[in-house]
């Protein structure tokens, strides 16, 4: 030791003596603050204090890691709270300054408006007060005014055309639509309100379902002005086409039919000819769990585990209860060697139904599998594998101080017993042992 015990050989910062610092009230504390958390992890990362980092929190943490003591001088959070409040009176100053300048362009524009249509705007903007609650009639006269004070305003038209949407008089509204866009040229309207009038057109073709008309609408919009709530507006129209083409198409009898059809297949050993059966019985009645449980078996026979298990997935999106298909997301993550997962899922099977057969032997076997896998002097490579694949397990192998709990348990076998009275520590220590990650015993 040189008086440097948290310096490695290369002149970085050891790991866990950064995260033994963490612990440390005045570093708790500090961890409180998004900037110092963010900063932290990147030295972590890194393993060396970054020269161009401005917060002096860290250097004091990289100080207190390499040296082994904390004091209290409050210095470095002093200054770090003086950068901050710099930099957030810099903000708002650079905030203030822009608003002043979009006020400054507002009235200037506003200033050099024609009386006629300052007048019409306010006329507009009753409208639109009457148009909120639902007083349409009113509204409409107040539009109908506004336009003849000022024509050339293509809002107006598309308020008009909003209120004829309302009462459901799509013809009229579709005529004030079409008027609107005709005189835009010859009134030099701006994009952005020719692509509103798009949009109103495309929402009263929308309320027909002509969904083409609409898509076609929202599109012309687009080339106006190329916007997130029109893009927005347009994903929802394909998204209603699509749902009205699909619930056309159903036909819960012609799907009965091709599940036979793909039962038959299946037991004949036919897999690919029994997905298209299925397939096509999931078009016709999207609603029955069966068929995604039965093309997950399907997935299954062709080694295809992950789209197997988007399909009983599907099926517990449908209905939670049904217990076939809890069962086969337990052997599908047991074929993938995804050991809790599968526990999981067979339990939760035995929940509905504790007699259940399948559920019952899976898990037994699933248990003795993990048993095998815990005795053996050779690690499962496909089931780590797998397993590092899993966000929780992720998490737990990115979490410096799950890291440190591990490292003292290898370095001193006997402190496990002592972490496992933790019920968080037990849990993530019992789920990295499951998953064939560390063992136990």
């Amino acid at each position: 030791m040189n008086g440097h015990g948290g310096a490695n050989q290369e002149g970085g910062l050891k790991a866990e003596e950064i995260v033994k610092m963490l612990q440390k009230p005045k570093f708790q504390r500090y961890m409180g603050d998004v900037d110092f958390q963010e900063a932290v992890e990147d030295l972590l990362k890194n393993g060396r204090l970054d020269p161009n980092h401005s917060d002096p929190r860290v250097y004091e943490l990289c100080l207190a890691a390499a040296t082994g003591v904390v004091t209290d001088d409050t210095k470095f959070e002093e200054e770090a709270i003086k950068r901050k409040e710099a930099e957030n009176r810099r903000k708002e100053a650079e905030k203030a300054r822009r608003e002043a300048e979009a006020k400054a362009a507002a009235d200037a524009a506003e200033a050099a408006k024609p009386p006629e249509q300052r007048e019409a705007e306010a006329l507009r903007q009753e409208g639109n007060a009457l148009y909120k609650k639902k007083e349409f009639d009113a509204a409409l006269q107040k539009y109908r005014a506004a336009a003849e004070k000022f024509p050339t305003d293509l809002l107006v038209y598309g308020n008009i055309a909003a209120v004829h949407l309302e009462q459901g008089n799509f013809a009229a509204c579709e005529e004030e639509c079409k008027k609107a866009l005709e005189k835009r040229y010859e009134w030099k309207a701006p994009e952005e309100k020719v692509a509103k009038i798009f949009c109103r057109l495309a929402s009263c073709y929308q309320k027909q379902k002509k969904y083409d008309d609409a898509i076609a609408m929202y599109n012309k919009a687009l080339m106006e002005d190329n916007n997130r709530q029109t893009r927005a507006a347009l994903a929802e129209v394909e998204r209603e086409k699509e749902k009205a083409a699909a619930a056309a198409y159903e036909n819960p009898e012609l799907a009965e039919e091709k599940r036979q059809e793909g039962n038959k297949l299946f037991q004949s050993g036919q897999f690919v000819e029994a997905k298209a059966a299925y397939d096509e019985a999931i078009k016709r009645n999207p609603k029955d769990v069966r068929l995604y449980s039965n093309r997950a078996a399907v997935f299954c026979k062709l080694f295809e585990y992950p789209t197997a298990l988007k399909d009983v997935e599907k099926a517990l999106a449908i209905d939670e209860s049904f217990v076939k298909a809890w069962s086969r997301k337990g052997t599908i993550h047991t074929q993938m060697k995804e050991y809790n997962k599968a526990m999981e899922a067979y339990r939760k099977g035995l929940s509905l139904d504790p007699e259940n057969k399948e559920c019952k032997a899976g898990l037994e076997n699933v248990i003795q599998t993990i048993s095998a896998t815990q005795g053996s002097d050779k690690p499962d490579q496909a089931q780590i594998q797998a397993a590092m694949q899993d966000p929780e397990i992720q998490k737990l192998m990115r979490d410096p101080q799950f890291q440190l709990i591990l490292q003292n348990m290898q370095e001193d076998p006997k402190r496990a017993a002592e972490y496992m009275r933790d019920p968080k520590i037990r849990e993530g220590i019992q789920k990295l042992a499951v998953a064939g990650i560390i063992r136990l015993g």
